[in-house]
C-alpha cells in the first residue's frame, strides 16, 4: 500500500479550534535546532584547532603513519558546514495552517522564497488521522505524536497536533475528532482503519462486547522464530531475540568507531593536557551512548491489568511505558515512512505505546492477535 504521510516541520504544534478562524505555523523551533548548532560549531572548532595544532604521524609514533589527519580534520570542518546549512535550510522551510469552519488553507514556503497554497473544504477530508513517527533527538529515539486531517492527497494533509510527548494523545485526537465531526482513523499495513464518530472513546472491551471486532486468536497457535514468548505465573513477556540491524544501526555503529579512534588518538595528549582530557572524556561519553543505543532492546511485559512496555539493555531494564487493559482502545500495526518500518502502536487512556519496531509484519499480527485475545477474553 502507499503509506501517505507528509512531512511536518514542526515538534510542539496545536491548532485551537475553540477560537475559529484558526491559524498555526508548521515551523522547527529554534530551541531544536540550538542543540545541533552547538554540535557543528565543535566539530568545526576541532576541526580546526587539530588542523593547527594537532599531533602529526611523523612526531608521535603512537599515530598510524597510514592515518592523514589533514583529511580527518577537513572532514571534521566540512561536516559541520554541512550540518549548519541543513538547519539553515530547515529553519526557512515552513508552512501556515488555516481554518476558518469550512474549509482548510496551508500556505507552503521555502528557503528560495517559493510560495505555494492549497485550499480544501473539510468535507472532503477523510477523517482525523493519528500516527506515530520515530525520529532522532541526539543520541535518543523519540516518538513524534502527530494528529492530522487526511486526505487522499497528501499536499492537502493538514496537521492539528504534533508534540513528542504522548500525554493524553488519545483525548487530544478525540476531541479534535469531535470538533470536526470527522471520524477517528489510523494507517494500518492493510490500509486505513477507520473508527466512527459513534464508536469514539470506546474501549476494545466494549467493541468486542458489540461485536464490532473480532478475536482470532487461537491458543494453539505457535510463536513466530524472532520472538521470544515466556508464560510466568503473574505475567507474559515478549521480547525480541536478536537485533534487527539496518542503516541506522550501522550508522550507529560506525559512530561509535569514529568516536573511540579520536578517543585513542587522543589519549597520549589527554594524559598532559586538560582541555585535550576533557574533550576524550566527552567522546568516550558518546562512544558509550552510542552502544547503550545499539544494545537497547524492548520487552512487552502483559500483566492481569496492564500492559508494560520496557527498554533492557543488557542486564539493565526500565520501564518505559504502561496503560491498563481496560483503557486501551486500539491496538494497530502503524507504519513509520522516516523509519520505513511497522511497529505496534496501543492507544488508551492518557498513553500512547509502541514496541516492536523492526519486526517482520507477520510477528506483529501474531502479537496484535496474541494480546487482543488476552484483553478482551477476561
Amino acid at each position: 500500500m502507499t503509506h501517505n504521510a507528509p512531512d511536518h516541520f514542526s515538534y510542539d504544534f496545536a491548532l485551537n479550534l475553540d477560537k475559529i478562524p484558526a491559524k498555526r505555523g508548521d515551523r522547527i523551533a529554534l530551541h531544536i535546532l540550538f542543540p545541533g548548532l552547538i554540535a557543528a560549531i565543535f566539530l568545526i572548532a576541532l576541526g580546526v584547532y587539530e588542523l593547527a595544532h594537532g599531533v602529526r604521524p611523523q612526531n608521535n609514533p603512537a599515530v598510524p603513519t597510514w592515518f592523514n589527519l589533514t583529511f580527518f580534520d577537513s572532514v571534521l570542518i566540512l561536516l559541520g558546514l554541512w550540518i549548519i546549512g541543513v538547519l539553515f535550510v530547515s529553519y526557512f522551510t515552513y508552512k501556515k495552517v488555516f481554518y476558518d469552519g469550512k474549509k482548510v488553507t496551508m500556505i507552503y514556503r521555502n528557503i528560495f522564497g517559493g510560495r505555494t497554497t492549497v485550499k480544501e473544504s473539510l468535507k472532503k477530508y477523510i477523517g482525523v488521522r493519528f500516527r506515530v513517527e520515530f525520529f532522532q533527538f541526539g543520541f535518543i529515539n523519540k516518538n513524534k505524536y502527530i494528529i492530522e486531517l487526511y486526505h487522499d492527497d497528501p499536499d492537502k494533509i493538514a496537521p492539528l497536533y504534533i508534540s513528542t510527548k504522548g500525554h493524553n494523545i488519545r483525548q487530544i485526537w478525540e476531541n479534535y475528532a469531535r470538533l470536526l465531526n470527522l471520524p477517528q482513523i489510523i494507517s494500518t499495513d492493510e490500509g486505513i482503519a477507520v473508527r466512527e464518530t459513534e464508536d469514539i472513546g470506546k474501549s476494545l472491551q466494549q467493541l468486542y462486547a458489540e461485536g464490532k471486532i473480532k478475536n482470532d486468536f487461537s491458543s494453539d497457535s505457535t510463536a513466530p522464530k524472532d520472538i521470544s514468548w515466556v508464560r510466568k505465573k503473574d505475567k507474559t513477556v515478549i521480547k525480541n531475540r536478536q537485533i534487527h540491524w539496518d542503516c541506522y544501526n550501522i550508522l550507529t555503529a560506525v559512530g561509535c568507531g569514529f568516536c573511540l579512534l579520536l578517543f585513542l588518538l587522543l589519549l597520549p595528549d589527554a594524559l598532559r593536557n586538560v582541555s585535550v582530557a576533557i574533550l576524550d572524556g566527552c567522546l568516550l561519553l558518546v562512544a558509550v551512548l552510542f552502544i547503550i543505543r545499539l544494545f537497547t532492546k524492548d520487552k512487552l511485559i502483559i500483566k492481569p491489568h496492564k500492559i508494560v512496555v520496557v527498554h533492557k539493555t543488557f542486564m539493565f531494564s526500565r520501564k518505559k511505558y504502561d496503560a491498563l487493559k481496560e483503557s486501551l482502545q486500539a491496538i494497530d500495526i502503524a507504519y513509520s515512512p522516516v523509519s520505513e518500518h511497522y511497529f505496534l502502536v496501543f492507544i488508551g487512556g492518557d498513553k500512547t505505546m509502541s514496541f516492536g519496531r523492526k519486526l517482520p509484519v507477520e510477528t506483529l499480527h501474531w502479537i496484535r492477535q496474541f494480546v487482543i485475545d488476552d484483553i478482551v477474553k477476561k
